[in-house]
């Protein structure tokens, strides 16, 4: 169930737990229904068309991605979001609380606590966002890896596209 608007959604051929609380729903001409089956018979079918205009233009896409990289510390993490972003090697960037990494290196088992780094950009941007990676970070091998975005709303696909464009001089 999905809502567009103020209408609910359902897909055909599913049906999820009826929408509002109770045993009971209000449906999109302002009524109410009571009861489960009644609730799930309120939902409208709106033609998937429909659903992507709700949310943005869903658009496939195979030149953005998101790349992730992890920091010994917060200092450090801040430093290379600012770097890629100041750059435009990166649309934006994230730095997500401490995690826990655990890691073979020198032959042994490491447990150490990190901060995650996650960043969008473009494939033709990639390089260039490694590099400025390696330039300030700490490790010896930094973990940068890239996943490919298969899909986002246009606007913000475009918005990661214009962002990491490279301007003149840069």
């Amino acid at each position: 169930m999905v809502e567009c608007g103020a209408w609910p959604v359902r897909r055909a051929g599913r049906f999820p737990p009826p929408f509002g609380t109770g045993a009971h729903a209000a449906r999109p001409d302002g009524g109410r229904v009571e009861g489960r089956a009644a609730a799930r018979r309120a939902a409208v079918l709106i033609p998937m068309r429909t659903i992507r205009q709700c949310v943005g233009m869903i658009q496939k896409t195979s030149d953005c991605i998101e790349v992730r990289v992890t920091a010994s510390s917060r200092d450090e993490a801040d430093r290379i979001c600012s770097a890629v972003v100041e750059r435009r090697l990166a649309a934006g960037a994230q730095v997500v609380a401490p995690i826990e990494s655990t890691y073979w290196w020198a032959g042994e088992i490491q447990r150490s606590d990190e901060w995650l780094l996650l960043m969008t950009t473009t494939t033709g941007r990639f390089e260039d966002l490694a590099r400025c990676v390696r330039e300030l970070h700490s490790y010896e091998v930094p973990q940068i890896i890239a996943s490919a975005l298969v899909a986002g709303t246009a606007d913000y696909l475009e918005w990661i596209r214009r962002e990491t464009a490279p301007r003149s001089g840069g």
